[in-house]
């Protein structure tokens, strides 16, 4: 499993993601990995600073980041790692949910590789990619949550882009109604990813 950063806000996760599918090998069993070995120094180092080139030339879009992933991705499966990638979580838009199968390697050796992969090929890039840009919550989320809401009494303007906005409509003693519903939403509307409902 991939590490996630930590959110001091965080109020709840639903943690749904499915182990991904093996490598197939001729005989029909798991791909072995071409090395168990977490990466080094030297390609820690040369995968930053590709990361701070990108950094320096601007704002971190879509496009970079996706690219970074691919560049986790790889690391990942020349170490015998998938990745699974759950698209962006829809509460925020801001992460793409990632995950590690191992196929079989034991978790400590997984744990390490993927901190390290991460590390050279993806971190300082997720890290810009959330400072320049605002919270969206995916459409189809924000329509169910806002549905749950009013099922609950709870008025909603319509112009709500972010958990944040769905909270702010709420009364104080109503905040545990909102997270509900946007983790039965989530539940419903995205079920094999995981999702990390803060504000």
């Amino acid at each position: 499993m991939r590490p996630r950063p930590t959110i001091s806000a965080a109020l709840l996760a639903v943690a749904a993601a499915a182990c991904g599918p093996q490598l197939p090998t001729s005989d029909g069993g798991a791909a072995a990995p071409a090395s168990s070995d977490a990466p080094g120094a030297a390609e820690i180092d040369a995968g930053i600073a590709e990361q701070e080139a990108l950094l320096a030339g601007g704002t971190v879009d879509e496009n970079d980041y996706a690219a970074a992933v691919k560049r986790l991705e790889k690391c990942l499966r020349t170490r015998g790692i998938d990745l699974d990638n759950n698209g962006w979580d829809p509460v925020d838009q801001l992460r793409m949910d990632l995950w590690f199968d191992g196929k079989g390697i034991p978790d400590d050796a997984v744990a390490d590789i993927g901190d390290a992969c991460f590390t050279a090929h993806l971190e300082k890039v997720e890290n810009r990619y959330s400072e320049d840009h605002e919270p969206r919550m995916a459409d189809d989320l924000m329509s169910y949550a806002r549905e749950c809401m009013s099922d609950a009494g709870i008025t909603t303007t319509g112009d709500e882009k972010d958990l944040a906005a769905l909270v702010a409509a709420a009364e104080p003693d109503d905040e545990e109604t909102v997270t509900d519903c946007v983790v039965a939403g989530a539940g419903e509307l995205y079920p094999d990813t995981t999702v990390l409902v803060s504000w």
